[in-house]
């Protein structure tokens, strides 16, 4: 073996360690016993990751119907999945490591939008914000407790959870890039 093909060797090694179907099934939580099981992911890696939850909670025993999300990943990331869309978009996130400096940063975009749009921003609300959420693994409401609340309010034209589809996910994105703000 030549000192490149250990290299090599290595390398693929090392990024088969990484993969999602190596790394995510062992931290994904069991689906749920009633309601909807709702994937979201975003960035690079969501096409991967979705595609192997996907998979890893169909073998797991559950519907088909019950599996349901989104991804949004940039363009040439996409994964072939059965129930769970994965759009690939041209729309960079720019990662900002310091939480403060994210914040000063996201107040800045918001009081430079224009009146109309500021007054419909979170910038009344932004002392909500001043320091990070702990991490939840999980969700704060199961899906069929948030929807029972949300029928029983006859919130929006269905009295349901509005879906989210990737054409309104790619217009908010392009929204926000009209605005500046990404």
């Amino acid at each position: 073996m030549t000192p490149r093909d250990l290299l090599e060797d290595l390398f693929r090694t090392a990024v088969a360690a990484v993969h999602p179907a190596s790394c995510l099934p062992g931290h994904l939580p069991a689906p749920p016993v009633g309601g909807d099981l709702i994937v979201l992911a975003a960035g690079k890696a969501a096409g991967s990751m979705t595609e192997v939850a996907e998979r890893h909670y169909r073998d797991a025993g559950l519907a088909p119907p019950r599996l349901k999300g989104i991804a949004v990943t940039r363009r040439g990331y996409g994964r072939p999945t059965r129930h769970i869309p994965v759009v690939e978009a041209g729309h960079p996130i720019q990662r900002v490591a310091d939480y403060a400096d994210w914040l000063t940063r996201f107040e800045t975009a918001l009081r430079a939008l224009p009146d109309k749009q500021r007054q419909a921003s979170l910038l009344p609300l932004l002392h909500n914000y001043q320091h990070p959420e702990r991490p939840l693994r999980g969700s704060m409401a199961p899906t069929n407790v948030f929807r029972t609340a949300v029928q029983d309010a006859k919130i929006g034209p269905d009295k349901d959870i509005p879906h989210i589809t990737p054409d309104v996910i790619v217009k908010y994105i392009t929204d926000l890039q009209l605005l500046g703000m990404v």
